[in-house]
């Protein structure tokens, strides 16, 4: 039997050598390892030696199986890196997954350590094609071979030595082979080393930039990326070359969107949108919201909501594979007013409501503008700071201020205010007009009000003394007149109103008027007017058992004496009144009666009081019991008693009474001073010649008090002593002139 140490397969081992069929050998066993057997047993061959017990052999050409490589299609020279073909022939099949393997030997042709270069899956004859490795040694004594594992075959080497000249190991660095394209400087620096001889370089760029020196710097004038490729040239024409790539990322384009940068603190919600761009790579951001360092986010839409007004430095930072840009916004979060509001009071009644709002509202920073609505319709507003509002209905009424900053930024607050209702206040009276005598008043309260209780208080139009609080009560009044009865309805939330209502307590106020009284029997003639204005009837009783009804008449008295007067009247109302006065008829004097004296001189009988008439008209001054006669004329007296009353003479007829000759031209007499004290004067005119006058002076009563004769003038001026005549009305006659004086000390 025989195993193979490669693939482990056990069989039977008889075999014999090819186109030798006269050489037979037998073992025991063979133990195959590399390519050496290891035989036990006995065997005979005529390529070997006799073999007893344990033995060992090559087997590179051993038993039925032929691989011989094709060595004319080998060079004699190579590069490193190189590669190289070689065409085989195997004969007869391999096993099933048998390797064909093709191995460099070192530089001195020795495959102690071979070097695989190459190898592919077969069983027969074909072409095997390897590497030589960049970094072989450069040599000139170089062979190939090829062996396969199933079954363990070895084949010829090339058979003559093979030239492999080193490639250069090709390596160069990049600085940073991702760069942003704002600023981009590439530098690819030739790290490329040869074991032996000497290369030369070029730099290849996929833009067509081209180089030969050692470093390159390149700057990109567009974002990309780009293929550098080194190629290296050995003195032996060895070529090789390396291709890196690089990336010029594109900076980005910034850019971003807030719905509203300016907003109240108060649901304050800032959606920023990153509108970015770039023109060639993927973005990434970092938003930073400027409310401290932790505060940011890496989303393309972010909702950030701030919890304090104040103004913050929104920054957006934009990467694209390293390549950053930022942008910087403010936003601007707005405080809310600290509203607030007083008022003077908030429970009120409705017939007294004056609400007094006062807008107490603050803001940390701006101005504020307000908008009331006092809860009684959408269009119950004003903007006022104090306003002041009156209710028309008793009711809640639910008071908002809404309080707005100059950004628009708002809060309100509502507060309640209570309209109470007033009472309907009323009162029933049994009779509003009544007469004195037997007058009752029956007062009922009839107030109401459409919620809570009532109380009251009557004020009955007497002072302030005269009150009650009951619901219903009588009142009798003493005297007549017109009294206010108010009653004042008090609700339990102290609202008020009140109602006043007259009443009239009737006594018919009777009255009259009387032309005169007393009155002097002699043409007595009284006048008898009622002056009651409510009168509706009346009678006159009128003291001398004589009546009337009328409203007015006159009434003479025959008699003298007095009477009493009494009007009694009843008004419409049925209200009766009466009224007394008291008449005099009071006696007339007896008729006077006149005589002459002296022709010139009239006397009236005694009485209290004179006055003397000329032909019916009176003569101004004339009041003495006596009358000095200046011509002739039918005269009367009127005298006065000493009550009052007076009578009338009958006519006296003068016609040669008193001095003879009376001459009436009193303008040629003139006396002075007229009154007179101790001296009287009398100066004369129209006297041609000198003259004899006599000059006596008469009292009232007609008698001669003195006489004087006088020779007169034009030019002369008469001067008469009076200091001895008593006070008094004297009478100068001058001749056949009189002329009246008055003397008054």
């Amino acid at each position: 039997a025989s195993i193979d140490t490669i693939t482990g397969n056990v069989s039977n081992w008889n075999p014999s050598y090819p186109g030798d069929n006269d050489n037979y050998y037998h073992a025991n066993s063979i133990l195959v390892k590399s390519n050496t057997a290891y035989v036990g047993g006995i065997f005979a061959s005529l390529a070997y030696d006799k073999v007893n017990n344990l033995g060992a052999f090559s087997i590179n050409d051993s038993l039925n199986y032929y691989l011989k490589l094709d060595s004319t299609a080998i060079s004699a020279t190579y590069c490193a890196g190189d590669s190289i073909h070689v065409p085989f022939t195997f004969s007869p099949d391999a096993f099933t997954g048998n390797i064909f393997s093709l191995q460099l030997s070192d530089n001195n042709g020795s495959f102690a350590t071979p070097i695989n270069i190459g190898s592919f899956i077969g069983i027969r004859t074909g072409t095997l094609s390897g590497l030589i490795p960049k970094t072989i040694s450069s040599g000139t004594n170089y062979r190939v071979r090829i062996v396969s594992n199933y079954p363990h075959t070895i084949s010829n080497d090339n058979g003559f030595n093979i030239a492999i000249h080193s490639m250069p190991q090709l390596g160069f660095s990049i600085n940073n082979s991702v760069q942003c394209f704002t600023g981009n400087n590439f530098i690819f620096n030739d790290t490329s080393i040869i074991n032996s001889g000497s290369y030369n370089r070029k730099w290849v760029v996929s833009n067509g930039d081209t180089s030969l020196s050692a470093v390159l710097s390149k700057s990109f004038l567009s974002a990309n990326s780009y293929s550098i490729k080194l190629m290296l040239t050995s003195n032996y024409g060895c070529k090789d070359s390396l291709t890196k790539s690089v990336s010029v990322n594109a900076n980005p384009s910034m850019g971003f969107t807030i719905n509203k940068s300016g907003q109240c603190i108060y649901g304050n919600s800032f959606i920023f949108n990153d509108t970015s761009k770039v023109s060639s790579g993927t973005l990434t951001r970092i938003w930073n919201f400027g409310n401290g360092s932790t505060d940011t986010s890496t989303l393309i839409n972010k909702t950030k909501s701030y919890a304090s007004a104040g103004n913050y430095s929104v920054k957006l930072i934009s990467n694209n594979n390293g390549c950053k840009d930022s942008l910087t916004r403010i936003v601007s979060v707005y405080p809310k007013p600290n509203v607030g509001f007083t008022i003077n009071d908030s429970m009120q009644c409705i017939n007294v409501n004056s609400f007094l709002f006062n807008d107490t509202s603050s803001i940390s920073s701006g101005i504020l503008s307000r908008l009331w609505n006092f809860g009684a319709g959408i269009y119950d507003t004003t903007s006022s700071s104090n306003p002041n509002k009156n209710y028309v209905s008793a009711n809640s009424y639910s008071v908002k201020l809404v309080s707005i900053s100059n950004n628009t930024c708002k809060d309100s607050l509502s507060k309640t205010v209570v309209v109470y209702p007033k009472p309907n206040v009323g009162f029933t009276i049994n009779n509003s007009i009544q007469c004195l005598n037997g007058n009752s008043f029956l007062f009922k309260d009839t107030s109401k009000i459409s919620t809570g209780s009532l109380k009251r208080n009557w004020n009955l139009g007497l002072g302030n003394l005269d009150t009650s609080t009951l619901i219903n009560l009588i009142k009798n009044y003493t005297n007549a007149n017109s009294f206010q009865v108010k009653l004042v309805s008090i609700s339990n939330n102290n609202c008020k109103d009140s109602l006043i209502k007259t009443i009239q307590v009737i006594q018919p106020k009777s009255g009259f008027t009387i032309n005169n009284s007393p009155q002097c029997l002699i043409g007595n003639s009284f006048s008898f007017d009622d002056t009651t204005s409510t009168t509706n009837s009346r009678l006159w009783n009128l003291g001398d058992l004589t009546t009337n009804t009328s409203d007015s008449f006159s009434k003479t008295y025959s008699n003298v004496g007095t009477y009493t007067i009494k009007l009694k009247v009843v008004d419409k109302n049925n209200c009766g009144d009466s009224a007394t006065r008291s008449i005099i008829v009071k006696q007339s004097p007896a008729k006077p009666e006149v005589t002459a004296i002296t022709k010139e001189l009239l006397q009236s009988t005694s009485a209290n009081s004179y006055q003397w008439y000329q032909n019916g008209s009176i003569l101004t001054g004339e009041t003495n019991q006596t009358l000095i006669l200046t011509a002739n004329g039918s005269y009367i007296v009127l005298i006065d008693s000493t009550n009052g009353c007076s009578n009338l003479s009958n006519p006296f007829a003068a016609s040669t009474v008193g001095i003879s000759g009376i001459n009436t031209f009193y303008d040629e007499i003139k006396i002075y001073p007229n009154p007179a004290t101790q001296e009287l004067f009398i100066s004369f005119s129209l006297v041609p010649n000198e003259k004899d006058v006599l000059i006596e002076i008469f009292d009232l009563k007609g008698s001669k008090l003195m006489s004087s004769n006088q020779k007169i003038s034009t030019t002369n001026i008469v001067k008469l002593d009076i200091n001895n005549l008593d006070d008094g009305v004297y009478f100068l006659k001058i001749n056949n002139k009189v002329v009246k004086f008055i003397k008054n000390s």
